[in-house]
C-alpha cells in the first residue's frame, strides 16, 4: 500500500495470539519493521510492533488495529493511527474500548488539535 506515496506492507504473523506486523518496504531488500504507539497500562503509551488486527481506512485516511477477543465479556480495545510520511511514523489519534465485544465503541482518549502558542508582545 501507499499512504502518502509511501510504500508499507502489511503483513499477518501469526502466533499464540495473531497480529499484523507494518514494514517499511521503500527499500524492498531492507523491509524494516515499524512499531506504533499504543496505550500501555495502568498508565501512559508504549510502542509495539504487535499491535493487533490492522485495517486501513482509505476514506478517513487512518489506520486502525484492534486487540481483544471475539469471546461475550471480553473487552476488545482500537487505537486509530494518522500516518505521517515525513519521520514514516504513525501518531495515535484515538484509542476506543468496546468492554462486551459486540457492543459500542467507547472513546477513552482522542488527541487534542495542536495549535501554535501565541508570540511574546
Amino acid at each position: 500500500m501507499r499512504p502518502e506515496g509511501h510504500r508499507l506492507a502489511i503483513v499477518f504473523c501469526s502466533g499464540i495470539i495473531g497480529s499484523h506486523q507494518i514494514f517499511d518496504v521503500s527499500n524492498v531488500l531492507r523491509p524494516r519493521l515499524l512499531e506504533l504507539p499504543f496505550l500501555a497500562q495502568p498508565e501512559g503509551v508504549g510502542t509495539t510492533a504487535r499491535p493487533g488486527w490492522i485495517t486501513w481506512e482509505t476514506e478517513a485516511n487512518v489506520f486502525q488495529a484492534e486487540t481483544g477477543s471475539d469471546m461475550l465479556s471480553s473487552p476488545r480495545v482500537r487505537h486509530t493511527y494518522r500516518y505521517s510520511k515525513f519521520n514514516v511514523t504513525f501518531a495515535l489519534v484515538r484509542v476506543e474500548v468496546q468492554h462486551d465485544a459486540v457492543g459500542e465503541w467507547i472513546t477513552m482518549w482522542d488527541a487534542p488539535r495542536w495549535s501554535l502558542p501565541a508570540k511574546p508582545k
